[in-house]
């Protein structure tokens, strides 16, 4: 992993290039009597692609080139929570709080349909994450459970369910696939080794509902963010909590970039660290309303972002 790494690191954008970055474009989607975009994705190879989640049920893929929307995803009952391209695939997958996750595939007219409807959960479905592999899905719920689908047949390969530990409401795999961190009502983060399903070890040290989940794609390190604006960063080797920052109001998201020289976190606003050492780069004030999600482009060539205020919004040079 580690010269991989290396060789990304070498190709991302410098910081005083990232300190440049200002508003490219913003684009208002989603529906204005139900407004916000919940969260994003995007597109790990065609980068000109980003989908986007909204309090208004639906789905928008996006054409950042052309400013165009591509398609509009309808089926389910209630918001967004997560939506995931598929890297190698065209397949594209999303969660919701009506307590499902879909599966989708194209038409002969190219236009996304639902493939298949992922029915396990009791509760909300609060986000979604593929494993390394590109052939497993897990969802995470509110339901104090989480699935770990074979995306190939649709089937749920196996439900785990810790009722004791509340529901959960953040779910990421490790880039190496073996382990899958999971955050839980009880303010903690449950690392699960993914082949027997076992809680293996936690991380507890925050105080409010953990929003933003991420490891660093090194696989040392794993952040997250919480609602009370605490930011922690964990050394896996160790189990310990080695950097906090205290941001002081609401985060809903937090994210690296793929090379790892990057981290950001999305509430009031976007801020983005330099990980050596977690000086700040850059703090986007853009959006008026809170941000949702935020994700780096490959290189961090660009940034996108969602929020309350209706609008994905472009950050670059």
């Amino acid at each position: 992993r580690k010269p991989k790494v290396k060789g990304l690191q070498l190709s991302v954008a410098p910081s005083d290039k990232l300190a440049s970055y200002e508003v490219l474009s913003s684009h208002p989607l989603h529906s204005s009597s139900r407004p916000g975009i919940m969260c994003l994705d995007v597109h790990p190879k065609n980068q000109e692609f980003i989908m986007t989640g909204g309090a208004d049920h639906n789905a928008i893929i996006f054409n950042r080139s052309t400013k165009k929307i591509v398609d509009t995803l309808k089926y389910h009952k209630k918001k967004i929570t997560s939506v995931l391209f598929h890297p190698s695939q065209n397949v594209v997958f999303t969660t919701s709080s009506d307590n499902t996750g879909a599966i989708w595939t194209p038409d002969a007219k190219s236009k996304y349909q639902v493939g298949s409807v992922l029915k396990e959960h009791t509760g909300d479905v609060v986000g979604s994450t593929l494993h390394p592999s590109g052939d497993y899905l897990v969802t995470g719920s509110a339901d104090s459970s989480w699935c770990f689908w074979d995306i190939e047949s649709s089937a749920c390969k196996a439900k785990v369910a810790t009722p004791e530990h509340g529901g959960y409401s953040k779910v990421t795999f490790h880039p190496d696939g073996l382990i899958l961190a999971a955050a839980s009502a009880d303010k903690a983060v449950r690392i699960f080794d993914v082949k027997t399903q076992k809680n293996v070890a936690n991380v507890e040290d925050h105080n409010a509902t953990i929003t933003g989940l991420a490891f660093s794609e090194n696989g040392y390190y794993l952040g997250s963010a919480d609602t009370s604006g605490v930011v922690k960063m964990w050394d896996l080797r160790k189990l310990k909590n080695f950097h906090t920052i205290e941001l002081g109001h609401a985060l809903h998201d937090l994210t690296f970039d793929l090379s790892g020289t990057y981290m950001l976190t999305a509430g009031k606003d976007i801020q983005v660290y330099n990980v050596k050492g977690f000086s700040l780069v850059k703090t986007f004030s853009d959006h008026k309303k809170d941000v949702t999600g935020a994700r780096f482009a490959k290189d961090a060539a660009f940034i996108a972002s969602t929020s309350k205020d209706r609008n994905l919004k472009i950050f670059g040079k």
